[in-house]
């Protein structure tokens, strides 16, 4: 077995820093408020971080004032943080925090150098402590795949980050008001919209494709959710958006012809087949070129895993950029559940959550997913945990014979209904008083096209 030497010269602490820490909020109690980024593990000597943890709990109670005998009633009373003295040989506690006054710092800016030192120490020690335990996860002879130590890697070092951010945790709005207008005000489309506008002006009134938001469109099997989302990823193509798609059904070979169908006006088959002429043939050529002008990636893996989309989507991320991630979709099928202790439902809950907060928010990207309908009725499997995190709720629908007949040819084949929004309004569909209503489209199958009606909005007088 290969040894790892552990055996530091150097050690990463500084003990008068953190007794300048203490002495410091003695003396100036309200400069813990201004710190909340230091925290009592970040602490390296035990007694020390007792302390600091004492005094922040007395803030929390309420106490904005406190000295060395509320410090000392507190470590008296808690078992736990009295034996760090006594592991330490310290007999006088309250001795002890006194003479820590002797290595107050005058102002606040000193104070602030040796806390960012204190936690400038505390993160070296965390990286040591997390690269270690990775290098003997690497010398035992298991089956992790690669892919696991890469996500075990990757969430190291985001949770690392997370937890040593300096600055401070709840600045007022004066201070952030600016930044934040910004980014609103970046957001803002020629169309009148907030975030990544739709191919369709219909959807747009209701949602739009936002950074850090996630859209799941729900759906039958084979009815044409992947088509929904391949004339998305085109349209935010040729507005010049970054697209990846993450797909679990569709190889490059199969998704390609349905995309360049989608462009050229060609049916599949024809693109398939090799059923065109030499202009059409040039037409395709045209598109292939001009595809390969923006960002498009298509990543077909039928065994997605929470860690691959993360890793595959960050390195798209610092690679090329990444605007949108479209995923195809959110399904239990592949997944070993009974490995992971998961049932079902839980698993898709969990893959949701993830979708929104650990690849919509952390990468700040806009996340659109198709979602399975159950056979029997209008909704997700697992509805409720889904809309839980999604943004938007929407489902696609194909019209049967009857919709088609009522409503009119002209007003398509398919429609969508928006179900659940966080962002804006929803369709109706409870009552008379509240009738149905509903986006139509018109689906070519064929070429894997598809485009909003004549009349764009239903008004169904009666409930589903």
């Amino acid at each position: 077995m290969v040894k790892i030497n552990t055996d530091y010269s150097i050690q990463v602490r500084d003990e008068t820093a953190e007794l300048g820490v203490i002495g410091t909020l003695l003396l100036n109690n309200d400069y813990i408020l201004k710190t909340t980024y230091l925290k009592p593990k970040h602490f390296y000597f035990p007694e020390i971080s007792s302390i600091y943890q004492c005094m922040v709990d007395l803030i929390d109670e309420g106490v904005i004032e406190f000295d060395t005998l509320s410090i000392v009633s507190l470590i008296n009373a808690n078992k736990g943080l009295k034996e760090n003295f006594a592991k330490a040989n310290i007999r006088n506690i309250e001795e002890y925090i006194e003479d820590c006054k002797l290595v107050a710092r005058n102002d606040f800016k000193e104070y602030q150098l040796i806390t960012e030192r204190v936690i400038t120490l505390a993160f070296k020690r965390d990286v040591k402590d997390r690269l270690l335990s990775l290098a003997r996860e690497c010398t035992k002879n298991n089956s992790k795949t690669l892919n696991a130590f890469n996500f075990e890697l990757q969430n190291a070092v985001a949770n690392l980050a997370n937890d040593y951010m300096f600055g401070n945790d709840t600045p007022l709005l004066a201070e952030t008001i600016d930044k934040v207008w910004a980014n609103i005000v970046g957001q803002r489309t020629k169309s009148g919209t907030i975030g990544i506008p739709s191919k369709y002006t219909s959807v747009n009134k209701y949602f739009t494709y936002r950074k850090g938001e996630l859209v799941v469109i729900g759906g039958r099997a084979k009815s044409g959710k992947s088509v929904y989302l391949s004339n998305e990823a085109y349209y935010q193509l040729k507005n010049g958006v970054k697209v990846a798609i993450f797909d679990t059904e569709l190889s490059d070979e199969i998704w390609l012809p349905r995309f360049l169908a989608n462009i050229t006006g060609l049916t599949v088959h024809q693109i398939e087949k090799g059923n065109y002429s030499e202009e059409e043939e040039n037409k395709i050529e045209k598109v292939k070129d001009w595809i390969k002008k923006g960002t498009l990636i298509h990543k077909y893996d039928p065994e997605w895993t929470m860690d691959k989309i993360y890793i595959r989507a960050k390195q798209i991320k610092i690679q090329y950029g990444l605007d949108v991630l479209i995923y195809d979709y959110i399904k239990a099928d592949d997944v070993d559940l009974a490995g992971m202790g998961l049932a079902e439902h839980s698993y898709l809950g969990k893959l949701t959550s993830f979708l929104k907060n650990k690849i919509a928010g952390e990468l700040r990207i806009a996340v659109i997913s198709a979602g399975q309908m159950n056979d029997n009725e209008l909704r997700l499997a697992d509805s409720r945990k889904i809309q839980r995190y999604a943004s938007t709720i929407v489902y696609w629908m194909e019209k049967d014979s009857d919709m088609i007949a009522r409503d009119g040819a002209e007003q398509g084949n398919n429609y969508l209904y928006v179900d659940y929004n966080r962002n804006g309004s929803k369709h109706k569909a409870d009552s008379k008083k509240n009738p149905v209503t509903y986006l139509n489209f018109v689906m070519d199958g064929d070429r894997a096209t598809i485009n909003m009606a004549k009349i764009p909005e239903h008004v169904d007088e009666s409930p589903f």
